[in-house]
């Protein structure tokens, strides 16, 4: 779809509301469902995590076609979580607020975007869970990167049946489920957000 002015610059009553409830959500996935998901070793337990973060924020701009609204979402998002936390842990943080800018800096050329916006949207998301131990645990851990770099092919190696064999196939994979999970949460937000803008019109 091409780019076009959005009917307003302007969030109403309603849109805040809407931001809040799937801020709530995607807080809730961190909280709930993030802790299940850590504790049963689930392979791509963090890029799944993201996913569904992105579902919620992505069906939220989808509902809420106004630039701005997946960015305000992963900041109250932050918000709830610092709260639920009782402290500052800089890390999942600043994962949840860079992968919704990251999100609404792919959708923001649009007012209102198409699928594959929605989707790129949330592929480009999903490649911060790549990233993001090389800044935290490389950078600001001090841990070095070509620590982490072994941590990625690793933690890669214990998901898949081939081993530690193949290291550029261990790289690609690391790389492209993140891409797909967060493409197949574009794609879905993108038609649930519609079809719940269709159901509440009438």
């Amino acid at each position: 779809m091409a780019a076009g002015k959005s009917q307003s610059t302007y969030f109403t009553t309603r849109d805040l509301v809407f931001i809040a409830v799937f801020a709530a959500a995607w807080g809730l996935v961190e909280t709930s469902l993030g802790s299940y998901l850590h504790a049963a070793r689930i392979p791509f337990r963090g890029a799944a995590l993201t996913a569904l973060g992105l579902l919620a924020a992505l069906t939220g701009r989808s509902l809420v076609p106004r630039r701005g609204t997946v960015l305000m979402i992963g900041l109250v998002t932050a918000l709830l979580k610092l709260l639920s936390l009782g402290g500052v842990v800089l890390s999942p943080l600043l994962a949840i607020v860079i992968e919704s800018a990251l999100a609404e800096w792919a959708l923001w050329p649009w007012a209102r975007p198409g699928r594959s916006a929605f989707a790129l949207a949330g592929a480009l998301a999903e490649l911060w869970t790549v990233i993001h131990p090389f800044l935290t645990q490389g950078l600001l851990a001090g841990s070095g990167l070509f620590t982490v770099y072994g941590w990625l092919l690793q933690s890669t190696a214990q998901a898949l049946p081939w081993g530690s064999k193949v290291t550029v196939l261990l790289v690609g994979v690391a790389i492209l489920v993140p891409a797909l999970l967060g493409t197949a949460a574009g794609l879905i937000a993108c038609s649930l957000g519609r079809e719940l803008q269709a159901r509440l019109a009438h």
